[in-house]
C-alpha cells in the first residue's frame, strides 16, 4: 500500500480530520493533505509522531516502509 493511502486510511480509522492531525503534530492542514496526496513525504521525525498518534503496531510500521 502506498504511504499516502496508508496515512489517509489510518486517519480515518481514528476518526480524525486532517485539521485534528495537523494540530496534534504541529503542522498545517495543508501539510497533512500534501502527505495524503503523495505530493511530499513526512520527515522521519513526523513519521515517528504519526505512528504514535495512530497507535501503530510493529507490523503496521513495517508495512509503511514496504
Amino acid at each position: 500500500m502506498k504511504y499516502a493511502r496508508w496515512l489517509r486510511q489510518k486517519r480515518k480509522e481514528k476518526k480524525m480530520t486532517q485539521a485534528e492531525v495537523a494540530k496534534a503534530l504541529g503542522v498545517s492542514r495543508e501539510t497533512i493533505s500534501s502527505w495524503e496526496r503523495q505530493r511530499c513525504r513526512p520527515t522521519l521525525e513526523f513519521t515517528e509522531q504519526i505512528f504514535q498518534l495512530y497507535e501503530c503496531s510493529d507490523e503496521e510500521i513495517l508495512s509503511f516502509f514496504s
